[in-house]
């Protein structure tokens, strides 16, 4: 994947160019924003859909163009991927959308940033979009119009609105925010023609613009089936194209690959078979995965077999248990368990305050050769070479990398 190999700029346009921050008024048609500029007018291009039809005026060079001019310098770099910041219509500092088809007055015209894409790409740079699909401004012409109509309007389910409360901004409606920001209005991700209508927009982008891919603004907060149909959508559009999610809680694989993770999907199971953090005696487990700590890339050969137990993982070792089982007067294989209160402290002995309960428990320190000090020697004793050794691991294995110090 190219996105994979390149090295990245990134560009906040409405700073890069010393754009006002506040944006002039808007005036809106029946579905989009009219843009006037000082000077002889000039067409906008369409943007694929009816939402937007637009008339845009210049009579300098737009300010996105400097962008050409630094091309150099980002081939002096090694630049081979810039991501724009919101490069669309908007309230103030560009996160507040008023307008999904329409770059921002502020930094020139749809042609404009044609021909900065054209430039950027002749130089072998690509280009990412931010795209912020969870909210838009209060400027946004759908929210314009339930502003002016109230029930009335086609686009009252676009949001989160409720007509028995009203908004900071005495709208004679409440609606829902991004995390308690007003300024910025949360869009219904699963309303179809919310969706159907940033698909148009993104379709228009890559068909006249030509872009590359996208980031995805506080894409934590992205309904996940939005994504998985984003992710379909973007697919069908051009080769290889990016969809980088900005995450700053939670589990990145759930809403990168529109699924659970291996380690939550466990964690889940451990959960609902009645297991818990604060149980010493049915903590959460999980298993050993990797079965050869010297080998230099992980392959089939490499991973342990996950249909067995630990006490069933070599044929010598099974053979001694079934003997064990068949001989035994209270007929038991192992003599041990995969999990218990000394398996927790085993693998955490080195902070605090496991390291006290190990030395309360051992009367002391425990003995060397009991000692957590290698993760191949711990695998190797309890897959085959300690009898009474058939340990799993636990969570914090994974997550609190201070137990390997």
């Amino acid at each position: 994947m190219w996105f994979e190999e390149s090295v990245f700029y990134q560009i906040y346009p409405l700073g890069f160019v010393g754009a006002p921050f506040e944006n002039a008024p808007a005036e809106y048609n029946s579905q989009g924003v009219e843009v006037s500029f000082s000077g002889a007018k000039s067409t906008c291009p369409e943007t694929g859909s009816a939402s937007s039809k637009k008339s845009a005026e210049k009579s300098s060079p737009a300010p996105i163009r400097k962008v050409i001019d630094w091309i150099p310098h980002y081939q002096k770099l090694g630049i081979n991927a810039i991501y724009f910041s919101p490069v669309f219509e908007s309230d103030t500092h560009g996160y507040n959308t008023r307008d999904y088809g329409l770059i921002d007055r502020r930094l020139g015209t749809n042609e404009d940033f044609k021909e900065v894409v054209e430039a950027l790409h002749e130089a072998g740079i690509r280009v990412v979009l931010d795209g912020v699909f969870n909210h838009v401004g209060r400027g946004f012409w759908a929210f314009h119009d339930v502003q002016e109509k109230k029930w009335d309007s086609p686009y009252k389910d676009w949001f989160h609105i409720s007509f028995d409360g009203n908004s900071n901004y005495n709208d004679g409606f409440w609606y829902e925010g991004w995390e308690g920001c007003f300024d910025l209005v949360k869009l219904n991700l699963r309303n179809d023609a919310v969706v159907n209508h940033i698909f148009d927009k993104i379709r228009y982008w890559v068909e006249y613009f030509d872009i590359d891919g996208l980031r995805l603004d506080v894409a934590y907060c992205l309904d996940r089936e939005f994504l998985k149909k984003l992710r379909g959508f973007t697919s069908t559009l051009k080769p290889e194209f990016l969809l980088l999610g900005e995450l700053l809680h939670g589990d990145y694989k759930m809403w990168v690959n529109g699924e659970i993770s291996s380690f939550f999907y466990l964690l889940l199971l451990n959960a609902f078979g009645g297991r818990a953090y604060t149980d010493q005696t049915q903590y959460f487990v999980l298993p050993w995965v990797i079965a050869d700590y010297n080998c230099d890339d992980i392959d089939d050969a490499s991973v342990r077999d996950l249909t067995k137990p630990m006490g069933q993982m070599e044929s010598e070792r099974r053979q001694n248990y079934d003997k064990m089982f068949e001989e035994s007067d209270h007929s038991y294989f192992y003599g041990s368990h995969y999990m218990h209160f000394g398996v927790i402290l085993y693998f955490t002995f080195r902070i605090d305050p496991f390291c006290l309960f190990s030395i309360h428990l051992n009367r002391g320190w425990d003995h060397p050769n009991r000692i957590f000090t290698s993760i191949g020697d711990s695998w190797r004793s309890a897959s085959f070479s300690t009898p009474a050794d058939v340990k799993e691991l636990i969570p914090a294995f994974y997550t609190v990398p201070e137990i390997l110090k």
